[in-house]
């Protein structure tokens, strides 16, 4: 596996578990131990999505 495919993996790895964590009961923390708040949740998970469709070659419009 080159690193490209090592990066799409992980990056999408971790939307993934924070399209999950929005979900349970602890939701998701900052590095503060602060709550997310929606939009910074959306802004989590746009910038993975986004890191992968740049790395494949895809134009998000």
């Amino acid at each position: 596996m080159n690193e490209q495919e090592v990066t799409v993996k992980s990056t999408l790895i971790e939307a993934n578990e924070l399209i999950k964590a929005v979900f349970s009961d602890y939701g998701i923390k900052n590095e503060d131990g602060e709550q997310v708040t929606r939009k910074e949740f959306a802004d989590l998970v746009g910038q993975k999505i986004w890191l992968v469709a740049d790395i494949l070659g895809i134009e998000l419009d």
